[in-house]
């Protein structure tokens, strides 16, 4: 799978059973797909997220859906690594971010985790199902 913003290559996956993915929907709304914390997926999506912040123009909306349903909790490593997200997300502060999780356990400590995170990844909220998250980020746009 070849993944593409404004034509530059965002993610060249030829590895079907690559528990992560990002795409591009047709409304712009990003959606990465993060099943899993371990390094390699963690990796993955802070590299794609530098990627796209390379492509972002100064001030523009960017709409990201964080599906992290099935990965648990997130991993030191997976915490420690988002400070790279300031870095890769520095041309843009217009970022609405819905994070998607399981009920329950992880849904509470992701909310926490989260609201700790101050400006990082911009407006952010937790959902349990893609169609609040989408409703949300659209919502007074």
């Amino acid at each position: 799978m070849v993944v593409t913003f404004r034509g530059l290559l965002l993610l060249e996956q030829t590895m079907s059973d690559d528990p992560y993915s990002m795409r591009v929907r047709d409304d712009g709304v990003v959606v990465f797909r993060l099943p899993d914390q371990t390094r390699d997926t963690v990796n993955s999506w802070l590299e794609d997220l530098e990627r796209l912040g390379q492509a972002w123009i100064e001030n523009e909306l960017v709409l990201l859906l964080i599906d992290m349903r099935g990965s648990g909790v997130l991993t030191p490593y997976g915490s420690a690594s988002l400070q790279r997200v300031s870095k890769a997300t520095a041309a843009t502060s217009n970022i609405k971010t819905g994070f998607v999780v399981d009920t329950g356990t992880a849904e509470a400590y992701v909310a926490n985790f989260v609201r700790s995170l101050g400006p990082l990844l911009g407006n952010k909220q937790v959902f349990t199902n893609d169609s609040e998250a989408l409703k949300w980020l659209w919502r007074g746009i």
